[in-house]
Protein backbone atom coordinates (compact mmCIF):
# COMPACT_ATOMS: atom_id res chain seq x y z
CA UNK A 1 0.00 0.00 0.00
CA UNK A 2 1.77 3.36 -0.86
CA UNK A 3 0.25 7.10 -0.98
CA UNK A 4 -0.03 9.04 -3.89
CA UNK A 5 -1.00 11.81 -2.88
CA UNK A 6 -2.95 14.76 -0.58
CA UNK A 7 -6.32 16.80 -1.13
CA UNK A 8 -7.03 19.30 1.21
CA UNK A 9 -11.19 18.70 0.29
CA UNK A 10 -12.82 15.62 2.00
CA UNK A 11 -15.11 16.01 -1.20
CA UNK A 12 -12.50 15.59 -3.84
CA UNK A 13 -10.97 12.91 -1.73
CA UNK A 14 -13.97 10.75 -2.20
CA UNK A 15 -14.62 11.81 -5.56
CA UNK A 16 -11.09 11.10 -6.70
CA UNK A 17 -11.63 7.92 -4.71
CA UNK A 18 -14.64 6.35 -6.48
CA UNK A 19 -13.53 7.61 -9.82
CA UNK A 20 -9.72 5.28 -8.72
CA UNK A 21 -12.30 2.20 -8.06
CA UNK A 22 -14.42 2.83 -11.20
CA UNK A 23 -11.29 2.02 -12.83
CA UNK A 24 -10.44 -1.32 -10.82
CA UNK A 25 -7.63 0.72 -8.37
CA UNK A 26 -8.67 -0.29 -5.12
CA UNK A 27 -7.68 2.66 -2.71
CA UNK A 28 -8.35 4.10 0.59
CA UNK A 29 -8.58 7.84 1.78
CA UNK A 30 -6.77 8.79 5.29
CA UNK A 31 -7.83 11.75 7.17
CA UNK A 32 -4.55 13.46 9.35
CA UNK A 33 -4.15 16.28 10.91
CA UNK A 34 -1.30 18.60 9.01
CA UNK A 35 0.35 20.62 11.96
CA UNK A 36 2.61 22.05 9.46
CA UNK A 37 -0.73 23.67 6.94
CA UNK A 38 -2.88 23.86 10.49
CA UNK A 39 -5.81 22.30 8.89
CA UNK A 40 -7.14 18.31 7.74
CA UNK A 41 -5.86 16.54 4.90
CA UNK A 42 -6.84 13.72 3.24
CA UNK A 43 -4.43 10.97 1.96
CA UNK A 44 -4.88 8.38 -1.22
CA UNK A 45 -3.34 5.11 -0.45
CA UNK A 46 -3.42 2.59 -3.23
CA UNK A 47 -3.65 -0.99 -2.32
CA UNK A 48 -1.99 -2.54 -5.18
CA UNK A 49 1.97 -1.96 -6.02
CA UNK A 50 1.35 -3.00 -9.52
CA UNK A 51 -1.93 0.36 -9.80
CA UNK A 52 0.16 2.93 -8.55
CA UNK A 53 1.32 4.57 -11.27
CA UNK A 54 -1.59 4.76 -13.33
CA UNK A 55 -3.50 6.20 -9.92
CA UNK A 56 -0.52 8.62 -9.76
CA UNK A 57 -1.09 9.54 -13.40
CA UNK A 58 -5.04 10.03 -12.40
CA UNK A 59 -3.67 11.89 -9.31
CA UNK A 60 -2.02 14.57 -11.45
CA UNK A 61 -4.86 15.13 -13.62
CA UNK A 62 -7.39 15.37 -11.11
CA UNK A 63 -4.82 17.70 -9.43
CA UNK A 64 -5.17 20.08 -12.18
CA UNK A 65 -8.90 19.98 -13.07
CA UNK A 66 -10.77 18.19 -10.15
CA UNK A 67 -14.09 19.75 -11.32
CA UNK A 68 -13.47 17.85 -14.60
CA UNK A 69 -16.30 15.51 -15.74
CA UNK A 70 -14.13 13.02 -16.45
CA UNK A 71 -13.73 12.25 -12.70
CA UNK A 72 -17.60 12.24 -11.75
CA UNK A 73 -18.95 8.13 -11.25
CA UNK A 74 -22.41 7.57 -10.46
CA UNK A 75 -20.95 5.55 -8.01
CA UNK A 76 -19.12 8.76 -5.75
CA UNK A 77 -21.13 7.92 -2.40
CA UNK A 78 -22.12 4.20 -2.68
CA UNK A 79 -19.06 3.34 -0.61
CA UNK A 80 -17.14 5.00 2.06
CA UNK A 81 -13.35 4.99 1.20
CA UNK A 82 -12.56 7.11 4.36
CA UNK A 83 -10.95 5.35 7.26
CA UNK A 84 -11.08 8.06 9.52
CA UNK A 85 -14.08 10.33 10.68
CA UNK A 86 -15.67 12.45 8.14
CA UNK A 87 -16.72 15.37 10.26
CA UNK A 88 -13.60 17.01 11.99
CA UNK A 89 -14.97 18.09 15.00
CA UNK A 90 -15.77 14.77 16.24
CA UNK A 91 -12.11 14.30 16.27
CA UNK A 92 -11.04 14.08 19.70
CA UNK A 93 -8.05 14.80 21.08
CA UNK A 94 -6.85 13.10 24.25
CA UNK A 95 -5.15 15.29 26.58
CA UNK A 96 -4.17 12.72 29.42
CA UNK A 97 -1.47 9.40 27.77
CA UNK A 98 -3.52 6.16 28.62
CA UNK A 99 -1.51 4.08 31.20
CA UNK A 100 -0.53 1.03 29.52
CA UNK A 101 0.35 -1.47 31.63
CA UNK A 102 -0.23 0.09 35.12
CA UNK A 103 0.90 -3.72 36.79
CA UNK A 104 4.66 -3.05 36.01
CA UNK A 105 4.29 -0.08 38.31
CA UNK A 106 3.71 -2.79 41.37
CA UNK A 107 6.50 -4.43 39.94
CA UNK A 108 8.97 -1.55 39.93
CA UNK A 109 7.88 -0.73 43.50
CA UNK A 110 8.48 -4.45 44.76
CA UNK A 111 12.06 -4.23 43.33
CA UNK A 112 12.58 -1.03 44.89
CA UNK A 113 11.56 -2.67 48.26
CA UNK A 114 13.89 -5.26 47.55
CA UNK A 115 16.68 -3.24 47.11
CA UNK A 116 16.05 -1.12 50.49
CA UNK A 117 15.46 -4.11 52.45
CA UNK A 118 19.10 -5.53 51.32
CA UNK A 119 20.53 -2.11 51.48
CA UNK A 120 19.50 -2.04 55.68
CA UNK A 121 20.67 -5.69 56.25
CA UNK A 122 24.39 -4.65 54.45
CA UNK A 123 24.22 -1.37 57.02
CA UNK A 124 23.42 -3.82 59.75
CA UNK A 125 26.19 -6.40 59.21
CA UNK A 126 28.95 -3.41 58.59
CA UNK A 127 27.76 -1.81 62.10
CA UNK A 128 28.28 -5.53 63.88
CA UNK A 129 31.61 -6.22 61.89
CA UNK A 130 32.98 -2.43 63.32
CA UNK A 131 31.87 -3.44 66.68
CA UNK A 132 33.78 -6.27 66.84
CA UNK A 133 36.49 -4.25 65.51
CA UNK A 134 36.94 -1.88 68.83
CA UNK A 135 37.93 0.89 66.77
CA UNK A 136 40.38 -0.58 64.13
CA UNK A 137 39.39 -0.02 60.33
CA UNK A 138 39.58 -2.30 58.35
CA UNK A 139 38.14 -2.83 54.40
CA UNK A 140 36.64 -5.61 53.94
CA UNK A 141 33.29 -6.86 52.19
CA UNK A 142 30.14 -7.96 54.75
CA UNK A 143 29.00 -11.23 53.39
CA UNK A 144 26.15 -10.03 51.78
CA UNK A 145 28.33 -7.88 49.37
CA UNK A 146 30.91 -10.74 49.05
CA UNK A 147 27.58 -13.19 47.89
CA UNK A 148 26.11 -10.30 45.43
CA UNK A 149 29.29 -9.00 43.84
CA UNK A 150 30.19 -10.50 40.57
CA UNK A 151 33.61 -10.37 40.07
CA UNK A 152 35.48 -11.22 43.57
CA UNK A 153 39.20 -10.08 43.68
CA UNK A 154 41.10 -13.05 43.69
CA UNK A 155 42.77 -11.74 47.15
CA UNK A 156 39.79 -12.72 48.86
Amino acid sequence: MRIIGSLDSQKHAKRLSAFLRSKGIENTCEIAFDKAKDRITCSVWVHEEDQVDEAYAFFQAFEKDPENAQFKTSAEHKKKPFSAIENPNQIKIEDKPKRALPALFGVTYLLMGICVMVYFLNLMQETTIAKKQEGRTIVLFTPIQYALLYDVPPSL
